[in-house]
């Protein structure tokens, strides 16, 4: 699947409203499908919030 942090409210290129805290439960939503799965990062553009999107995205995996 293609991950790209630069749905996250910060990003300065997106109109897209995620919180840090929403990438968890999508996550763990994805995983329950219980299918193989490789995960591709994309963009991600509001670089203070990136490592805390990513980390959180890959938790609730």
């Amino acid at each position: 699947m293609s991950y790209g942090a630069d749905t996250h409210e910060a990003d300065p290129i997106s109109h897209f409203a995620l919180r840090t805290q929403d990438y968890a439960p999508m996550a763990r939503r994805i995983a329950a499908l219980g299918v193989p799965t490789v995960i591709a990062m994309e963009g991600g553009y509001a670089i203070e919030a990136l490592g805390a999107n990513v980390a959180t995205f890959l938790g609730g995996f």
